[in-house]
């Protein structure tokens, strides 16, 4: 499995290195822990760093604008060539199950949020899966953009919807 999602373990005293990175799709704000990919937000606003300080409050946080961009350069690199990656991220039991079924749609593929809740076991809970891809981090890396309604329509994404279509378009000329 080139992606394995595991768990950030002793946030307490812990140093989270996090800095601006570009990117094809722009500027990002890119954190990291222990050497692993631990936040990547695509297009940050002015809250952005706010919301990594939040979601990190009980790490100490240091600002490495070149780590940052090396780390981003290097994952790419690694999603690119089919490589292992290992992300580290907070969330629940279920959310952590939601974001590495995430991980195994391919580029160009759609699921639809019951049909991921269908492949992980969790038929009916479609609801749910939509809640733990919106409360994905780590842009691209975990792509949460995959996921559609059952309709079709591409829906909502926390890097905006006009993002997410350009995103999946792109994958399904690259497929």
């Amino acid at each position: 499995m080139p992606t394995s999602i595991v768990p950030m373990q002793n946030q307490r005293s812990t140093t989270v290195t996090w800095g601006r990175a570009r990117c094809e799709l722009g500027d990002c704000l890119v954190a990291e822990h222990a050497g692993d990919l631990c936040w990547l937000d695509i297009a940050p606003d002015s809250t952005a760093v706010a919301e990594l300080a939040e979601h990190f409050s009980a790490c100490d946080l240091r600002r490495d604008d070149a780590r940052a961009q090396t780390l981003l350069d290097a994952a790419l690199t690694a999603l690119g060539n089919n490589a292992p990656l290992r992300l580290q991220v907070r969330g629940t039991e279920f959310q952590r199950q939601v974001w590495q079924a995430l991980t195994e749609i391919g580029p160009g593929e759609r699921l639809s949020y019951g049909q991921l809740a269908a492949r992980i076991g969790r038929p009916g809970a479609a609801r749910a899966v939509g809640s733990a891809a919106g409360a994905n981090v780590i842009a691209l890396f975990i792509p949460c953009h995959r996921l559609v309604p059952a309709d079709g329509r591409a829906g909502a994404y926390r890097w905006g919807s006009a993002l997410k279509q350009k995103l999946l378009a792109a994958e399904q000329q690259a497929a």
